[in-house]
């Protein structure tokens, strides 16, 4: 074997390494610990845990500060979220984040509070979450999902 190749392969085992500590790091981050131990207290039914997110990607935030001064101290961020078959997003409640979620490729059920059995959502549905929300997702399909994420978020909790 020789020297580049070498090279390649420790190279491409450091990054697949790297990319499993990402992906298992970054379903953690889909729901804020405060909402998810919010729920629990309450007795919600639904999954405690997120589990099958592939891919967590922030595409970026802007400080609202800037533009309404009673805001300050908050950002509003997009992320894309792919979630594989079977993956869920564990139940939570939406306190002070509100949010909404765009379907962009795919299909999710949404079980929520608000509403009695589970809401599909397909491609180009939207979800909106206010405050007092509580809900959770999952993917019933063969194939994954893939939506965006918009957020109004404490900066502390970025």
């Amino acid at each position: 074997m020789g020297y580049p190749r070498l090279i390649l392969i420790t190279f491409g085992l450091i990054l697949s390494s790297f990319s499993a500590f990402a992906s298992a790091d970054e379903g953690h981050s889909i729901v804020p610990a405060q909402e998810k131990a919010i729920a629990e207290k309450l007795g919600v039914e639904g999954p405690s845990e997120t589990t099958g997110i592939t891919s967590m990607q922030i595409l970026g935030a802007i400080d609202l500060e800037q533009d309404f001064a009673a805001l300050a101290g908050r950002s509003m961020r997009i992320r894309k979220v792919v979630i594989a078959p079977n993956g869920t997003v564990g139940v939570h409640q939406h306190t002070a984040r509100p949010g909404v979620l765009y379907m962009l490729d795919g299909e999710l059920t949404e079980f929520r509070n608000d509403h009695d059995g589970g809401q599909i959502r397909k491609t180009g549905d939207v979800s909106f979450e206010k405050n007092g929300v509580i809900h959770w997702w999952r993917n019933d399909s063969s194939s994954e999902a893939t939506a965006l994420v918009i957020d109004i978020i404490a900066d502390k909790d970025s």
